[in-house]
């Protein structure tokens, strides 16, 4: 999907790479994090929104949010530069 601004993509802002580094951590529920923050995390395939499984109630949408691979690449990159 193309970003909004046209054909560029900025770098991750802190924000989302703060994230990104507490995603690796182990999952974050979905109420945590910046709705701005997920959307560009989920743009870019950097994590992914999953249910939170035996923790939901009937009814409930209770989901949380996951580092993919590709976020993991994307950590190890702002790391090395």
């Amino acid at each position: 999907m193309p970003p909004l601004n046209g054909t560029k993509t900025h770098p991750l802002k802190p924000a989302s790479i703060a994230v990104l580094r507490r995603l690796a951590l182990g999952p974050i529920r979905a109420e945590q994090i910046n709705p701005g923050v997920r959307d560009r995390l989920s743009r870019e395939g950097l994590a992914v929104e999953r249910p939170r499984g035996a923790l939901s109630l009937p009814g409930a949408r209770a989901m949380q949010w996951e580092i993919t691979d590709a976020g993991r690449a994307a950590l190890a990159q702002i790391d090395r530069s």
